[in-house]
């Protein structure tokens, strides 16, 4: 299992998933977006076409809806640990 967390500079979801993708020991690839520098924007629209906010959070390359909040109603830890061992 993988998982890719697109994120902006100073956004507190994008810092509260972090943590708790941290405190449950799963990995992640952190693409931090910028539209004005265009950084990570064209894996962005591609990865998350409608998105307009962050952050997004791929598992397997499926989108999780919701962001933080989806991330934490989801069952990506038990699919972590079941993985793991």
């Amino acid at each position: 299992m993988y998982v890719i967390i697109y994120t902006t500079n100073n956004c507190n979801y994008c810092i509260k998933a972090k943590e708790f993708l941290q405190k449950h020991g799963i990995d992640y690839i952190e693409k931090e977006v910028n539209k004005l520098l265009n950084i990570n924007m064209e894996s962005f629209r591609k990865d998350c076409p409608n998105a307009k906010t962050v952050p997004q959070i791929l598992v397997d390359d499926k989108l999780i809806s919701g962001g933080y909040t989806g991330l934490i109603e989801s069952n990506i830890v038990l699919q972590w640990n079941s993985r793991q061992q």
